[in-house]
């Protein structure tokens, strides 16, 4: 083509010329910063950069001059004018670029193999098309490509992200250490030895020559799993600062207009670019069987440098795929008491403690809380204490404990989580079976001091009774109580219901529960239990369910049911103990008639004679007082007794209520 009389080639010659001359300039100029720097600190991002993801010569020029078209104003107008006024401007034709870099038209055809998709200017996301109409016709030397300006952004030195769309992405210099992180030691050194090996394959660069055998990242991902407060995050912290890198702390939930692929894809790059730990954070979304978040991260984990952290609240099963990927699965579970005590040490200030050792362990015995909590705990106790003037002392941290105990109390319909009123010493139980009870507390107190579960059945005439027996044994061994209904244990609610009953059970009476040390009591006011267990029908997984509830309980559990004799050795239930609760003495009884009836009403040989006829426990014998006033008012009716209007009464309500079964693997 003619161009005021002149060839293309003429007319564009001294441009390329002046941009070659540009660019040789800015190589010379780089290389004398690299001699300028050696032994000193100040960072060159561009060829630390090169250097880490293996550029080449010409893959380092193409990058020098798209950073020239975008940094230098004058380089940008000479790009400009190589092309026609009515082409587009922005970004620049590969054919320019090899012109430039290529002496000749065999070099041009044979570097024209850096632009594609298994280059490294494409593999890590250096550059991208730049938007043009194109269909199969279209010569890869007639593409635009631009530099990504977190590229750009990245050589000229500046770390900030702009994007506000990836607000979810955060470059953050960790804080946390290892010493603060109480798990068990060889979980610790097995992730230490891996990361420790990572990086030392990056420093000797091993890791380049691992990557070009294996045709894949040579990256190190690990998964966290566990409950919430339990360490996750704070382990991810330590493990960037033992490493010396920032962390780049990626939040899937709180992203906005973008795609969970485009916010892997610029996560991973940049995590490759500062070295830095990469750490997605309650990423379970990701963990769905062949989902797009999914098939992002395992593209991402394929393609990565760098250690990538992928933490979870719940145990989860992983794509197949990228479980594959997935090095390291490290579980967090609740810290028992001794690493409470470790935790509870490690987190209070050094200085700021007036409290002693048999202190620290009273309260983590007292507390099931998770690091997050404790946390919590200790800062709340030094704004107490720096609110009131005074030291940090045991007092102070059980009152900071407290508050946090309550904020994280179960509210749930299910669930009633009691501090205990009653003491059994106001139990007015026989003398034999008061042995056996105290018995009983001594067990359940040992089995709370050494962190042991057991499920014990008490059996009851009165289960509303039995439940007060069981909330003063949590009350006497220094603990909360936890109140379940058996129907919501058995998901039960009417017969219709229970006919076409959901397989399955909560676990929630069966696991610890955080805040203060509890034990459950689940009761079953209408005898459910008994007959779920008993029936003639099939119960077959259901009944193994809850066996295995049984056996694998991390809980003390009181199961609280009414008096029978049915028993089904069979039935695979278990119990550490079974206790049947007896009623009071005659004298107990008869006390009761006089004291809830009123001493005029009945003579004490008419309420001893009533403890015998009709043995009954303290309450219900305060029940049927206040439903014989109620029927027939204050006076006697007709002129019958008081005594006679309580056997009307008692025998036109009474019900007989089966006891529940079991077989008993040791008596307590």
């Amino acid at each position: 083509a003619q161009v005021k009389g002149k060839t293309h080639a003429e007319c564009i010659g001294p441009r390329i010329e002046r941009l070659t001359e540009a660019l040789e300039w800015l190589r010379s100029w780089n290389l004398k910063r690299v001699e300028l720097s050696r032994g000193k600190t100040e960072p060159l991002p561009f060829f630390e950069m090169s250097e880490k993801i293996g550029l080449k010569r010409f893959e380092q020029d193409v990058l020098l001059i798209l950073f020239m078209k975008n940094f230098d104003p004058v380089s940008g107008k000479l790009f400009q004018k190589l092309e026609h006024e009515s082409m587009m401007r922005d970004g620049v034709r590969i054919g320019v670029l090899l012109e430039m870099l290529s002496p000749d038209f065999r070099t041009q055809m044979k570097n024209k193999a850096f632009f594609g998709f298994n280059g490294n200017l494409r593999k890590h996301d250096l550059i991208y098309d730049y938007f043009h109409i194109r269909d199969e016709s279209t010569s890869v030397f007639d593409e635009r490509i631009c530099a990504q300006q977190r590229i750009v952004n990245f050589l000229m030195g500046d770390e900030t992200l702009y994007n506000s769309a990836l607000r979810c992405i955060r470059r953050e210099e960790p804080a946390a250490r290892l010493e603060q992180i109480v798990m068990p030691d060889d979980t610790i050194l097995q992730i230490m030895e891996q990361v420790d090996a990572f990086r030392q394959l990056e420093i000797n660069g091993a890791s380049k020559e691992i990557d070009d055998f294996f045709g894949y990242g040579t990256g190190l991902a690990m998964l966290f799993h566990g409950p919430s407060g339990t360490g996750k995050t704070m382990l991810a912290h330590a493990l960037a600062r033992h490493m010396g890198v920032p962390i780049i702390s990626v939040d899937l939930g709180i992203r906005r207009n973008i795609s969970v692929e485009d916010i892997v894809q610029f996560a991973f790059r940049e995590a490759s670019l500062s070295g830095g730990v990469l750490f997605f954070d309650e990423c379970d979304d990701v963990f769905e069987d062949d989902s797009d978040e999914s098939r992002a991260m395992l593209v991402g984990i394929e393609k990565s440098r760098c250690v990538t952290i992928l933490t979870t609240n719940q145990p989860m099963k992983l794509d197949p795929a990228l479980d594959r990927r997935i090095r390291i699965k490290v579980p967090f579970p609740y810290p028992d008491e001794s690493d409470r005590k470790k935790i509870w040490k490690k987190l209070i200030p050094a200085g700021e403690m007036e409290i002693g050792e048999a202190e620290i362990a009273l309260i983590a015995k007292r507390y099931v809380f998770t690091g997050g909590i404790i946390k919590n705990a200790v800062l709340t106790a030094l704004n107490l204490a720096q609110s009131r003037k005074c030291g940090l002392d045991g007092d102070l941290l059980k009152e900071a404990s407290d508050i946090q105990a309550d904020s994280i109390m179960e509210r749930s319909p299910q669930t009633r989580v009691v501090r205990p009123e009653a003491v059994l010493k106001e139990f007015p139980f026989p003398r034999v079976f008061r042995e056996r009870v105290e018995r009983l507390k001594r067990s359940v107190g040992s089995a709370l001091e050494e962190g042991r579960s057991a499920v014990i059945l008490l059996r009851c005439g009165d289960i509303q009774t039995g439940a007060k027996i069981a909330e003063a044994l949590a009350g006497d061994c220094g603990v909360y109580a936890r109140l379940f209904d058996m129907r919501d244990v058995l998901r039960l609610r009417n017969d219709e219901e229970e006919r076409d009953r959901v397989s399955g059970f909560p676990y929630t009476p069966f696991i610890r529960h955080l805040g203060r040390r509890t034990l459950s009591i689940i009761v079953d006011h209408f005898g459910n239990f008994d007959r779920f267990v008993t029936s003639d029908k099939d119960q077959g997984e259901t009944v193994q369910e809850l066996a295995g509830c049984f056996k694998s309980s991390s809980e003390i559990v009181f199961i609280v049911t009414g008096q029978g004799e049915r028993i089904k050795n069979n039935s695979g239930i278990e119990f550490d103990a079974i206790i049947d609760i007896p009623h009071p003495p005659v004298l107990a009884q008869a006390d009761a008639w006089r004291r809830c009836a009123g001493l005029e009403r009945l003579s004490e040989d008419a309420a001893a004679l009533l403890a015998e006829e009709y043995p009954m426990h303290l309450r219900e014998i305060k029940e049927a007082v206040s439903g014989v006033l109620f029927e027939w008012g204050s006076e006697s009716s007709a002129g019958a007794s008081f005594a006679d209007l309580v056997r009307k009464h008692l025998e036109k309500g009474r019900q007989y209520v089966p006891v529940l079964f079991g077989r008993v693997r040791e008596q307590i």
